[in-house]
């Protein structure tokens, strides 16, 4: 163990920031990170753009289930994975 201090990251700004580094596709590729993420990244992407175009929390989770082909629970699930710090 270590006496550094705890960071907390959201996730998503962690996977956003590997992707943007290009770094994200290489550890898919390696087999480090799942490829699962990656639609979790895409679902957050998403669900970004709708709450920036102001479309209800409600109606965005139904949209991104359609998009996704899955429940609005899991897209609630994912999206509040991807909201929840990392603690070192």
């Amino acid at each position: 163990m270590t006496n550094a201090p705890k960071e907390n990251f959201k996730l998503a700004d962690k996977l956003l920031s590997l992707e943007e580094q290009g770094l994200l596709k290489e550890l898919f590729d390696l087999g480090v990170v799942s490829l699962v993420w990656y639609d979790y990244l895409q679902m957050w992407k998403l669900y970004q753009h709708y709450i920036d175009k102001e479309v209800s929390k409600m109606q965005t989770y139904v949209n991104i289930s359609i998009e996704f082909n899955c429940s609005e629970d899991k897209v609630q699930k994912v999206i509040y994975k991807l909201r929840q710090k990392i603690n070192s």
